[in-house]
């Protein structure tokens, strides 16, 4: 009997280190800086992050390698002499980087927008800059062009006033520019945050536009601004859309039958009534084929804040929307969701991502090989650094992952489980070597067990998990065990409540 238990739990494991979904959820601290996620990007089984990591000594632009666990693999900084960095965009291909950024001296309102290449290693391959130091230009989306090039597009303004213009370069392969436009009115406020290349190699423009009554309290009506231009930068067409307040799409993806973007929109004035997540999709002349807004996950009954950064279309035709809601407790604390759409818009399900006290945002996310998705962004207050930490976050298909942030942990089982209800468990330090600590908040009363397993599914041992005696923490003797990764899980009650990984050394 013991000989088949074995047999199956080893066939368990290595079919599902063949084949299962690996999830973690990290926080990133770079010598107790302050630091932010901004982009990801999956490199085969691995991931590319560029962020900013800001200290009382000045703001350097970060590049992070993590494999498909979540191990560092590589940190990189970048500061030039006086400069400080913001609003990053990148664009990342098997070869190298492409990280679009908005830079200002210290000692100035007015930033340009800068273009740098970097190899994998981080090194700087070339770097290009846009604009004047008279204005502010501020950078939203860099997209590759058919023709082998770059599109940039942001808006430029003359701080500190409200009023601006949407702003676009194009350049070639190597950043050289090749024509820079600006499109819009200076007695109103316009911005472009997101462009797409179409099917006839024209480009299509998404940002906001507004009335121009930018001294009203909040109560501006600002709209969602499409245009239709050439290679050359001439205006084709341009289309309002929104509701009688305030609406702002961010990202904007092609689908099947048209183009789908994703923001927000207010139903009262701005800062006086719920932001909605919205997401529409529209055809090839801009105009509206269906629209949607979601009033956001109700813990409390109160809706504040929810707002859709990034959509993305899957496989099957369905939607995958990540955004932000500020709706979980009476604090208003900002958290990370992901929402499943179908290809009309209607809702699936909606998972967020949080650990009750701090803030998280999420500000990029991506599809992964094994049919989950990565998410970066960062999070702060609560966090055990004590300062803003960058965040990337891996779940599964269905949205799974295990909480809260800096779990780390590995997915290794079939069983799918709602996060809001997963047991936080992890082994500290994590790489260890003579001795750890497994950590735990199981349910007092039940019987609980933990399973360590090698690689090859063999395994290493199972301890009592009884919260009463040892209050959440059980150490572990390592002399014995061998240099490498192990695997474990969390059963309570015979039922898998919780999975990861422990690295020795």
């Amino acid at each position: 009997m013991v000989l088949i238990r074995i047999i199956l739990i080893y066939s368990f494991l290595f079919s599902t280190l063949s084949f299962g979904q690996i999830y973690f959820n990290k926080n990133f601290d770079y010598q107790m800086q302050s630091e932010l996620i901004a982009k990801i990007a999956v490199n085969n089984k691995s991931y590319i992050n560029i962020g900013l990591v800001n200290s009382n000594q000045g703001n350097s632009i970060q590049i992070l390698m993590i494999d498909e666990y979540g191990i560092t693999q590589q940190i990189k900084l970048h500061n030039e002499n006086q400069q400080k960095y913001s609003d990053i965009d990148m664009i990342a291909s098997q070869y190298d980087i492409t990280v679009l950024m908005g830079t200002k001296r210290y000692n100035s309102d007015s930033t340009q927008q800068q273009l740098t290449k970097f190899n994998h290693d981080g090194d700087i391959l070339w770097t290009h800059k846009y604009g004047t130091f008279n204005k502010r230009s501020v950078p939203k989306r860099i997209i590759n062009t058919s023709n082998g090039g770059f599109l940039i597009v942001g808006y430029t303004d003359n701080f500190p006033t409200l009023n601006g213009l949407g702003y676009v370069v194009r350049t070639d392969s190597i950043g050289t520019l090749l024509w820079e436009q600006t499109y819009g009115d200076l007695d109103s406020l316009e911005a472009i945050f997101d462009a797409i290349e179409m099917e006839d190699k024209n480009y299509l423009l998404l940002g906001l536009q507004s009335d121009g009554d930018n001294n009203a309290e909040f109560g501006q009506n600002q709209d969602i601004w499409l245009i239709k231009i050439d290679q050359n930068g001439e205006i084709l067409w341009q289309k309002k859309h929104g509701s009688p307040y305030y609406d702002e799409v961010y990202d904007i993806q092609k689908v099947e039958g048209g183009y789908v973007m994703a923001g927000v929109t207010f139903e009262g004035h701005l800062l006086k009534e719920e932001a909605i997540g919205y997401v529409a999709k529209i055809d090839e002349e801009g105009n509206i084929l269906w629209e949607k807004k979601y009033a956001g996950i109700s813990y409390t009954g109160k809706h504040w804040g929810d707002s859709f950064r990034e959509v993305r279309e899957l496989s099957d035709g369905s939607l995958m929307v990540m955004g932000i809601s500020r709706n979980y407790n009476e604090f208003f604390s900002p958290m990370g969701i992901l929402v499943k759409l179908t290809a009309e818009g209607d809702s699936l399900w909606t998972k967020a991502y949080h650990n009750n006290v701090s803030n998280h945002y999420f500000w990029d996310f991506e599809p992964t090989e094994d049919g989950g998705f990565v998410m970066c962004g960062w999070a702060n207050y609560g966090v055990e650094s004590g300062t803003q930490d960058g965040w990337v976050l891996k779940v599964d298909s269905l949205g799974n992952t295990c909480q809260p942030a800096n779990c780390d942990s590995i997915f290794t089982t079939s069983i799918h489980y709602d996060i809001t209800t997963h047991y936080p468990t992890q082994f500290y330090p994590n790489p260890a070597q003579n001795r750890v600590t497994f950590q735990h908040r199981l349910p007092k009363g039940k019987e609980s067990v933990l399973e360590v397993y090698d690689l090859k599914g063999g395994e290493v041992g199972d301890w009592v998990l009884d919260i009463d005696i040892d209050n959440g923490e059980l150490e572990l003797d390592l002399k014995d065990w061998e240099s490498g990764l192990y695997l474990y899980r969390v059963r309570l009650e015979r039922e898998e409540v919780s999975s990861g990984k422990l690295m020795v050394e």
